[in-house]
């Protein structure tokens, strides 16, 4: 599910939404349930936004632009998120692990159509660009990156990680790649696997 709120400013203090545990310290990423369903919050821009969401921040001097700004990127988002409802609703619950470049050549006859899981662990770090290539080669529609961000350590493989991200966003024709902390299919990317899926 994705949600969109509007016309709030993020909040300091937590706030309850799927997927986010209630009552947490303020300024305290909170916990987040595998499964959860990714909110989108257009609201004025304060330079952060809350954790576990996705924000557009409007920067406007003029209020009433502001707000009409603000409503018309709601809107839109909204009209997209209903256009693409029942294509994620649709989104195959396959998913394939894969952990190793070997791993793709031992699953390639798995993975055309699938969702690959790909944990990333301090032996594959170094190699999640190409691994990530050979994947979605292979016919993956989508690859889901797994990683706390405390294990492995993020010294180790944060650049790793964001390198195999950054060559994935250079190719947006190609299958899509997101950052997770969960083995779970995130909700944006079976947005993003329905919305490639879309006739053109």
């Amino acid at each position: 599910m994705i949600e969109v709120v509007t016309g709030a400013a993020p909040a300091a203090v937590p706030i309850v939404t799927p997927g986010v545990t209630p009552g947490v310290t303020p300024g305290v990423t909170p916990d987040v349930t595998p499964g959860a369903a990714l909110v989108v919050r257009v609201a004025p821009y304060t330079g952060h936004a809350a954790a576990c969401e996705a924000t557009v921040g409007i920067a406007v001097a003029d209020p009433e632009l502001g707000r009409a700004l603000t409503a018309a990127i709601a809107h839109a988002l909204e009209q997209a998120v209903r256009a693409a409802a029942p294509a994620i609703d649709r989104t195959p619950a396959h998913t394939v692990r894969v952990r190793s470049r070997n791993g793709v050549a031992r699953r390639a006859g798995r993975l055309g159509g699938a969702i690959a899981i790909v944990p990333v662990t301090a032996r594959n770090a170094r190699h999640l660009a190409a691994l990530v290539d050979g994947i979605r080669a292979a016919g993956a529609i989508g690859v889901q990156l797994v990683w706390d961000g405390a294990d492995p350590p993020r010294a180790a493989v944060e650049h790793h990680v964001f390198a195999a991200l950054e060559r994935a966003r250079a190719t947006p024709g190609e299958p899509p790649v997101v950052l997770a902390t969960s083995d779970q299919p995130a909700p944006a990317l079976c947005f993003l696997v329905a919305h490639r899926s879309e006739p053109r």
